[in-house]
């Protein structure tokens, strides 16, 4: 990162602790005693508490928070659908959405896709246009098949790859659609070898490895598969050591993908605290390090730094993988206070990363956000 971004960066977090402390609503207060921020790391309020959101870094450094859940129980979407500026500039999207996807688009605009516009309602297929030159977030047509917990990946053509999630009727779908964010033109593509919903898509040489997740039922899987870019079509891929579901991928620099936590159910209270290192060349998967305590619901808690090392949040603290050493540490006073699940983790640099949201045990979003110092 350059000085003039760490400078527009540094600038924004004392603006938004700024405008927090004007309005009166400081800082949570829900980290335990002892176990606050890190001595070398801000740590400010977003506008709202949130969940279950998505963070996408915009080109000019800013990191675009989108929808996510508001409320103790995650039992509702914020009615003003807004965004979030990091930091702080407000602009309302076309509808709220929790378990939605937000793409990063070469042009530098945001591709939001799809998700449950509200507790209890049948997931949409709307997608949606975040525009950061104009900060407006601009309609843009329909899915063919309206859903939620699905992934949406960019591929080298330009086109972004919609697979699986859970459809209107609740059920896993195997459903797999192509958007072409230039025209908004909508194509079916070959569908999943079978239903999957809450897996993970992650970008390897010369296609997208979809890892576990559920199908039909709520236990999870242990299977991949590969979708071939060049062919468009699918295969299968190497099975994973064990089946989880709701865990993160992140893709290494040799190709390989490390797999994070995870359960072995849907609604599973055992947090997975092992990973693994998928080589879809090899066709294999091997131990990976164990993390300091288990960790699940944290698909977007994961994040590859620009020097090819992985951060990971969604716990007590944050932890670094580094590939050329294949070991993971613990990040001096990176205590977040309490074990939080669906944060977002967002690399800024090779040194930095911006930890926000989640909820707690009892399921309560909370506003705090952490810029944490990698060292």
């Amino acid at each position: 990162m350059g000085s003039a971004l760490r400078f527009r960066l540094a600038a924004a977090l004392v603006t938004l602790a700024l405008a927090t402390a004007c309005t009166g609503d400081g800082p949570s207060r829900d980290p335990t005693p002892g176990q606050g921020p890190p001595a070398a790391s801000y740590s400010t309020s977003l506008d709202l508490a949130r969940a279950v959101h998505r963070a996408v870094v915009l080109r000019d450094g800013r990191v675009l928070l989108t929808g996510g859940c508001s409320t103790a129980g995650c039992e509702g979407v914020d009615a003003a659908a807004r965004s979030a500026l990091f930091a702080p500039v407000s602009s309302a999207m076309a509808e709220p959405r929790v378990s939605h996807t937000a793409t990063l688009l070469p042009d530098g605009r945001v591709l939001v896709i799809g998700g449950y516009p509200a507790e209890g309602a049948a997931p949409t297929g709307s997608m949606e246009i975040y525009d950061p030159q104009r900060n407006r977030f601009l309609r843009f047509g329909s899915l063919q098949v309206p859903r939620a917990d699905h992934t949406a990946t960019l591929l080298p053509n330009g086109l972004v790859l919609v697979a699986g999630g859970r459809g209107a009727d609740g059920r896993a779908l195997d459903s797999v659609e192509l958007v072409d964010p230039r025209t908004g033109d909508v194509q079916p593509a070959p569908p999943l070898p079978g239903p999957r919903t809450a897996h993970t898509a992650t970008e390897i040489p010369g296609g997208v490895l979809l890892i576990g997740g559920t199908g039909t039922g709520a236990v999870a899987m242990r299977s991949t598969v590969e979708y071939v870019t060049a062919a468009g079509r699918w295969r299968s891929g190497p099975d994973l050591l064990r089946a989880r579901v709701k865990h993160a991928a992140a893709a290494l620099p040799d190709g390989r993908v490390l797999v994070v936590g995870g359960a072995p159910s849907v609604e599973s209270r055992h947090r997975f605290a092992d990973t693994e290192l998928v080589d879809p060349v090899a066709a294999r998967s091997v131990p990976g390090p164990r993390l300091t305590d288990g960790r699940y619901k944290i698909g977007d808690a994961v994040a590859v730094l620009p020097d090819g090392r992985v951060a990971i949040a969604g716990g007590r603290t944050v932890e670094v993988f580094d590939p050329r050493t294949g070991l993971i540490r613990t990040v001096p006073g990176s205590g977040l206070g309490r074990r939080r699940s669906f944060q977002t983790a967002t690399a800024l640099s090779d040194t930095q990363v911006l930890v926000a949201g989640g909820y707690d045990s009892s399921i309560r979003p909370t506003r705090m956000s952490w810029l944490i110092q990698l060292g």
